[in-house]
């Protein structure tokens, strides 16, 4: 049978959990009588990439920033061709009367390359393009010349309405929410403000989905919010999705029933930005599961806030939720003040949250960013001190990245004001106007902090274990990833 879409996901972010995004579009496809198909690349690749024996290998493989941009893939190319082709091969050969590719900052270029290569075999099938690096016209000048149409930001509602439009041929002007690009280089697009009320929307169809055991990550995707109540200067989530939106309980739990009965043994990590946005649809969202004696592992994302009370962890905790992830970002108040990251109070107070998440027995994993704009060596080593100080309470550090511009974040949006050197703002290598923050030197604060939370004792995750470089040690034969080459189809 052939498919109308044939939704692909490419490397590289680890094979971290099935796409709740691929699996919200095909949900709007169905609605309007389309067919799709997910291909996830990167969950077969990610196995690839743990199978690798050499080390320097693996780690160049593991560093995200290596897959940021043509250039940084093109360093790449020679150890992955392989899988690359593989790709290729596997979609040209799946009958399908279009594409569409899930696009964001990580796997841009490796889309782009898949696409041309499809392209050089004849494959002529009309593109499709959306995902994270397609909520601003901007972020996806460089690779919109492939696709025949870009979906700009929450795809729910539009693709209900251009699936025609697309499937025939494009013809006469985009309907809202999507980019089209002209073969002089211009664009048309029409922008569409995401939708207000979630629980009108399908719930998600993952397909044949497997159960994620296999998977990077053992618990399954689902929402209860988009965007965020914040706005930090770091982020783009709030220029991406707009005004905070929540699903009701009754919803959300009618997903989680449903999930429950199709995965028994069902574990669930909250896609959200935040859980804890509106803290009394929090407790009322505890107080159903509880109620109803749901009995389902849960984690989620949740900001510092100094008016949360002990009582609303041990409300969570009692719901299933065994883990919460802060983006704490630093522990240098200086900092966090740069960043617009207000909600926790002063550092005494978030203190005080990180022992209270941890005295009503839920696991605390925070992520951090170092190298912001306007960081200086002094609040790095505050920071540190912070973080060591408070390491009784810290279970993991999940994340540990060097600052990157975020396209439609407020630093990229308005780099001299935060001191940024405005023509390096897209890519890895931006730098500050008085040169005192450079890759180099952020590379170098990482290691900082790195060796100071070891030698505290604080677990890292394993994003940031795979971030430590390996010792020197002489080069593997290039036979090894020709081993590996025939492990690449995706399952």
């Amino acid at each position: 049978m052939t498919l109308d879409v044939l939704l692909v996901y490419l490397p590289y972010t680890g094979g971290f959990m099935p796409n709740l995004g691929l699996a919200c579009v095909r949900s709007a496809m169905a609605q309007v009588g389309y067919s799709s198909q997910i291909i996830n690349f990167d969950y077969s690749f990610s196995h690839v990439v743990n199978e690798v024996s050499d080390p320097h290998l693996r780690h160049k493989l593991y560093n995200l920033e290596n897959w940021v941009g043509e250039d940084k893939l093109q360093g790449l190319l020679p150890d992955i061709n392989d899988s690359v082709e593989s790709w290729v091969q596997h979609i040209y050969s799946v009958p399908s009367n279009a594409l569409g590719f899930s696009v964001n900052c990580f796997n841009h270029a490796a889309t782009a390359e898949v696409i041309r290569r499809l392209r050089l075999l004849g494959d002529d099938r009309p593109i499709l393009m959306g995902g994270a690096n397609c909520y601003f016209p901007e972020s996806v000048e460089g690779i919109s010349y492939l696709a025949d149409a870009v979906v700009l930001g929450e795809a729910d509602e539009t693709i209900p309405e251009m699936m025609p439009w697309f499937m025939n041929g494009c013809h006469g002007d985009p309907p809202p929410g999507v980019l089209v690009s002209h073969s002089k280089g211009e664009q048309t697009w029409k922008i569409r403000n995401p939708p207000e009320d979630l629980d009108r929307l399908p719930l998600p169809d993952y397909g044949d989905e497997i159960w994620p055991e296999g998977w990077g990550y053992p618990d399954f995707p689902i929402e209860m919010s988009r965007s965020c109540i914040l706005s930090c200067a770091f982020c783009d989530v709030h220029s991406r999705n707009g005004s905070f939106r929540m699903r009701s309980p009754k919803r959300l739990i009618e997903e989680i029933l449903s999930l429950k009965q199709r995965y028994p043994s069902l574990r669930l990590h909250f896609n959200d930005s935040l859980v804890n946005g509106k803290l009394p649809y929090l407790r009322e969202t505890c107080e159903r599961i509880e109620a109803e004696q749901i009995d389902v592992p849960l984690v989620g994302q949740a900001i510092i806030r100094r008016d949360q009370k002990f009582e609303d962890f041990q409300a969570m905790r009692r719901a299933g939720f065994h883990t919460l992830i802060y983006g704490l970002e630093s522990g240098s108040y200086t900092v966090l003040q740069i960043m617009n990251k207000k909600s926790g109070g002063n550092l005494s107070q978030i203190s005080q949250c990180l022992q209270m998440t941890h005295d009503a027995g839920i696991k605390v994993v925070i992520n951090l960013i170092v190298g912001f704009p306007g960081e200086t060596r002094e609040d790095l080593l505050e920071a540190a001190d912070f973080l060591c100080e408070n390491a009784q309470y810290i279970d993991v550090v999940a994340s540990l990245s060097t600052m990157v511009l975020l396209p439609g974040s407020p630093v990229s949006r308005f780099p001299e004001k935060f001191g940024v050197e405005p023509t390096t703002r897209f890519g890895p290598d931006w730098q500050t106007l008085d040169g005192t923050n450079n890759y180099d030197e952020r590379q170098l604060r990482w290691s900082i902090l790195y060796d100071r939370l070891i030698s505290a004792g604080v677990e890292m995750g394993t994003v940031v274990k795979r971030m430590e470089k390996p010792a020197p040690s002489p080069p593997k034969p290039r036979s090894l990833w020709q081993k590996l080459a025939g492990k690449l189809n995706p399952v």
